[in-house]
């Protein structure tokens, strides 16, 4: 901030009228400075230092000082501009070859010089007067200034010695952290010292120890010399004793020689005395001697097969014992997997957190009412005695009276209907039926009156015969109910003849008998056809045998009927109740379903074939048309590979082999000659079947076909869990492969380790 007072501003002003906007230049200089305002920066001055209008003063005196010194240096210019100008008109007047216009312009810029002279000295002269004026009232504010400043002198003073008892603060301080610095760097010492003393000492205990070791090994290489030392004296005398005894063998033998030599010399005498006395008596000797001979050696031959008997018995016993030991193990394993299998599904389904849930609420609760401190040793955090309360959110609880009421009715009345739906069955069987006290004909059609149990089995068939997954399902349907209604789509009446024959079958619809579109049906038309019956006949229950159409057409029929589809079944634990495979068949899952009905494929392996009694009563035959011509599905072709070996899944022997065949031709040259012997079914895993070794059909496994043959062998096969959950029902597992760690030898029953392009050759050429 610039500050300037009226005085300076007054004297700045009367010299630029003066010179009225007139400038003279000497080279560079100019006659008046233009910005006279702005020449003077004043010191800070602290509001401590007096009043506004002393501190005002003093920077004016200030100023005008300045301004003074700035004018008189000014003056002083303006006076050497004049003397440099008339020097220079002296040297013109005394110059003879001047012109009178140069000295009359020389003469021009010598009075030009004067008047600026003249004027900055008046300048200069009014300046100091107002300095002096300043100067004369300045002096009481100077005074005043003074005595601020002996109290900013003591102020700083005080804050000084703050600053000091602070710089000593921070002092001590700094030589308490050079202190534990030190400190510090002490004990860094000291511990590199520590370090370096552990360190000699174990470099000392480690050469202790290597001179000790030293020490063992030389005991030790003496002693293995003296060792090497005994075993030669030993190698010499066990020589010796050899020697020893074979002289002596042979002086053994030289005695047993000349003693059988004697006793077959006696033998001979004997022989020609006793053969001499019976020639004598008339007899044959000869005759004799043979008869004798043969009683020997029928005695002896009796004695050794008593031996052998004996022998037999024994093996026999230890191997039934053995077989015993192996099977009592087996039972155990087999009953700790399944506690195993029990445990693990119990956990799975809930059962177990149940029984805990169970455990607390009894635990926490009394007659069915919540206990807030079943025990009383809880603290209380009021006054209140109550321990007890109806939540009904908390413990066993207590449903309302209306729910309880209204679930009571809802079991009368399915009571009432369970009762109305049997008598009207009974009646069925009867013909007869007694309604209100009153003898009734029943005569009307039994396909509108609906059963409480009644099952649809969709039956399939090739050739004019039932497909064995039909009658596997026939077997698991008995299950369900006693009576049931078969579905069999197409193909001719024989097989809908041989389906009326089953056991507990009631009624046979055959839909549109001998139709070719049928011959190979489409998944939406059987969807569609099985939909519709079970509507008409009110079916509970639909199942099927697992196969390809059934696979593709069954989750169809059961989406229609919003309906869950229960898949392998391989037991009937109740009407509601199934066990199914789960995690590639190492865990069974027991599957509860509330469906009105339910869907179900049956596992063919896990049931025996129902067998078709030939002079059974038949059932009713009843024909059925559905809708083939609107499937968005068309037949275009069929590749059938003809072989005469039988179809892999009802196959008695089943000959699979795995990706150690490494190729197609292999796999048929080594498999091939073995099954044809053997009359068994070709099969192979999936990794062989994405190798291209043979065809699709023939994968067993979890993404394949399942398998129960009376004999599996596996070649080349290592054991994928994908693999064996495919083949667990088979009877006898025969493994071969290379890899005695392969894990298809934990499910064989028989294994052989070897190279099976050694050892399949072999077995074929010895059948």
């Amino acid at each position: 901030m610039f500050v300037s007072s009226p005085v300076l501003a007054m004297l700045v002003g009367m010299a630029l009228e003066s010179l009225g906007e007139t400038t003279l230049c000497s080279g560079n200089s100019c006659n008046v400075d233009r910005r006279l305002m702005a020449f003077w920066v004043p010191p800070q001055v602290s509001k401590r230092d007096g009043s506004k209008k002393d501190r005002i003063g003093l920077r004016e005196l200030e100023s005008v000082r300045y301004v003074a010194r700035e004018k008189s240096m000014k003056a002083e210019e303006a006076q050497k501009i004049l003397q440099i100008e008339e020097s220079r008109l002296g040297r013109l007047r005394r110059s003879k070859g001047a012109k009178p216009r140069e000295v009359k312009e020389q003469q021009d810029r010598v009075q030009a010089a004067w008047r600026l002279l003249t004027e900055r000295e008046g300048i200069r002269d009014l300046v100091l007067l107002e300095a002096h004026r300043l100067e004369a009232s300045a002096l009481g504010s100077l005074q005043r200034l003074r005595s601020s400043k002996e109290e900013d002198d003591a102020t700083a003073t005080k804050l000084l010695q703050r600053e000091v008892r602070r710089a000593r603060r921070e002092v001590r301080r700094e030589r308490a952290r050079l202190d534990e610095a030190d400190t510090q760097r002490v004990l860094e010492e000291d511990r590199e010292r520590t370090s370096a003393a552990r360190a000699r000492e174990a470099q000392l205990a480690a050469r202790r120890r290597l001179f000790a070791t030293q020490q063992i090994l030389r005991a030790r290489k003496s002693e293995d010399d003296e060792m090497k030392q005994r075993i030669k004296e030993q190698a010499r005398a066990r020589v010796l004793r050899l020697r020893d005894s074979l002289l002596f063998s042979e002086e053994r033998v030289k005695r047993g020689n000349s003693r059988r030599n004697a006793e077959e010399l006696e033998r001979l005498t004997k022989f020609e005395a006793e053969k001499k006395e019976l020639l004598e008596q008339g007899l044959n000797p000869y005759e004799v001697f043979r008869s004798r001979q043969l009683e020997e050696t029928k005695a002896k031959n009796q004695r050794r097969a008593v031996e052998l008997r004996q022998m037999r018995d024994e093996a026999l016993k230890g191997k039934m014992q053995y077989e015993a030991k192996m099977k009592a193990a087996e039972v155990a394993d087999r009953a700790q997997r399944k506690a195993l299998e029990a445990e693990f599904q119990r956990n799975v389904s809930g059962v177990a957190d149940k029984e805990r849930y169970g455990k607390f609420i009894a635990k926490h609760s009394i007659g069915g009412v919540s206990v807030l401190d079943p025990t009383g040793t809880a603290i209380r955090i009021d006054g209140s005695k109550v321990t007890v309360c109806r939540d009904m959110s908390f413990g066993l609880g207590r449903a309302s009276e209306e729910v309880i009421e209204k679930a009571k009715a809802d079991v009368a009345a399915l009571e009432r209907s369970v009762r109305s739906v049997l008598g009207r069955t009974k009646s069925d069987r009867g013909n007869r039926g007694f309604v209100d006290g009153e003898q009734t004909e029943m005569n009307q059609p039994q396909e509108s009156r609906t059963r409480l149990f009644s099952t649809l089995l969709v039956a399939e068939q090739r050739g004019g015969k039932l497909e064995k997954s039909s009658l596997c399902a026939a077997a698991a349907a008995s299950h369900l109910d006693k009576d049931f209604s078969v579905m069999l789509a197409g193909g001719p009446r024989e097989a809908a003849e041989e389906a009326a024959r089953l056991p507990g079958v009631k009624k046979v619809y055959h839909c549109n008998p001998g139709d070719a579109a049928l011959e190979h049906p489409a998944a939406d038309t059987v969807a569609n056809a099985v939909v519709k019956l079970s509507k008409e006949m009110g079916a509970s229950y639909i199942v099927a045998g697992n196969s390809s159409v059934i696979r593709d057409s069954i989750p169809r029929a059961a989406a229609m009927l919003d309906a869950q589809p229960i898949t392998d079944v391989v037991k009937v634990v109740s009407n509601d109740t199934f066990k199914r495979p789960m995690y590639a068949g190492n865990v069974i899952a027991t599957v509860k379903s509330s469906d009105p009905v339910k869907v179900l494929v049956f596992r063919p392996t896990a049931f025996e074939p129902s067998e078709v009694p030939q002079d059974g009563a038949p059932a009713e035959i009843v024909k059925e048309e559905i809708d083939t011509k609107s499937s968005s599905i068309e037949f275009i072709s069929e590749a059938d590979k003809s072989t005469e070996k039988p179809m892999l899944q009802t196959a008695p022997i089943v000959v699979a082999g795995g990706r150690a065949l490494k190729n197609k031709e292999t796999f048929d040259s080594v498999l091939d000659p073995l099954a044809d012997k053997l009359g068994a079914a070709l099969g192979a895993t999936r990794a062989a079947v994405d190798a291209g070794y043979c065809s699709n059909d023939l994968q067993i496994g979890q993404t394949g076909k399942v398998v129960a043959p009376q004999l599996y062998i596996a070649i080349g096969i290592s054991g994928a869990i994908q693999h064996t959950a495919g083949i667990k029902d088979s009877k006898c597992i025969v493994a071969i492969n290379k890899d005695a760690e392969a894990p298809i030898f934990q499910v064989a029953d028989y294994g052989l380790v070897g190279d099976l392009y050694k050892i399949v050759p072999e077995l074929t050429a010895k059948i």
